[in-house]
């Protein structure tokens, strides 16, 4: 087994210990933004997760080590002795229903790559870093992730996952930060990776952040008329509609990078935010036609 997956977490992490400890130490992208607001367990109800149990007719191997997975206090030694045998489907699967475990689901993550002969697809990799932001283990996260940058892992899908389990722990300047990191990570800072966290950030109810950065940086990485549609519909689900009708009529022309004149001026009450994602796709040449 390779040393860099012996990083990864060898017992069941304490998820008030990750969630409060401090990230400079870390080569994550908190550093980047400074120190990051720690998250306080006591404020954060633990989120629902899937579970083998409500999986009709699964497979009776992956039920099997999902019930390992979710109640032995020995992981190992009881997969040991189980002598199933799987494939990496199988532990896509087991992952996908281990995140209210994942301690015990890291564990067999490492355990199974023995017998995949350390041949883990991309996508289970990227379960378990998922699985551990979503359960607030940011730290583990980032051990996974550098584990992952090892292997040759890491995409945009990779950081999708770090920048929707930021938002969603209401920590918006991480995700912010994380995208500063996909270049060092051999990931371009493209229109798709921003229109990839302004998705996550406006899918928690941070549209107003997402905007905000856009702003900051579309003159660096140009926006399309999806990350316009994400925006437009991220204050929609958030019943911002004041919000969503300024951004339709005031930060439109600006976000398009050009300057209302005669030929493409509409008066407000004509252009309501409904029909703005037509406007935008006609803007081909700098007029609204």
């Amino acid at each position: 087994m390779s040393s860099h997956r012996k990083r990864l977490i060898a017992d069941e992490p304490s998820r008030s210990t990750y969630a409060k400890r401090p990230h400079e130490r870390s080569p994550s992208p908190s550093r980047l933004a400074g120190p990051a607001t720690a998250v306080d367990p006591a404020n954060t109800s633990r989120p629902s997760f899937p579970s083998h149990l409500d999986v009709p007719d699964l497979s009776s191997k992956v039920h099997h080590i999902c019930e390992i997975l979710a109640s032995s206090p020995a992981v190992e030694a009881d997969l040991d002795k189980s002598g199933i045998r799987f494939s990496a489907d199988d532990v896509e699967e087991v992952l996908k229903l281990s995140y209210s475990h994942p301690g015990a689901a890291v564990k067999f993550f490492r355990w199974s790559g023995t017998w995949l002969q350390n041949r883990h697809s991309p996508y289970s990799w990227n379960l378990v870093v998922d699985l551990l932001g979503k359960n607030l283990l940011f730290e583990a996260m980032w051990d996974a992730v550098r584990s992952m940058h090892s292997e040759g892992f890491i995409s945009l899908a990779t950081f999708a996952s770090i920048f929707s389990s930021f938002a969603s722990a209401g920590r918006p300047a991480d995700a912010l930060a994380a995208f500063d990191a996909l270049a060092p990570h051999g990931i371009p800072q493209d229109t798709a990776a921003l229109n990839s966290l302004l998705s996550a950030l406006s899918r928690e109810n941070l549209t107003s952040a997402a905007l905000d950065y856009l702003r900051r940086i579309r003159v660096r990485i140009p926006p399309d008329s999806d990350s316009y549609a994400i925006l437009l519909e991220g204050f929609e689900n958030e019943r911002n509609h004041r919000s969503a009708h300024e951004f339709s009529t005031k930060w439109f022309f600006e976000l398009v990078g050009i300057q209302p004149t005669f030929q493409h001026t509409i008066p407000s009450s004509t252009l309501c935010y409904p029909m703005a994602p037509t406007v935008l796709m006609r803007l081909s040449d700098g007029c609204i036609r």
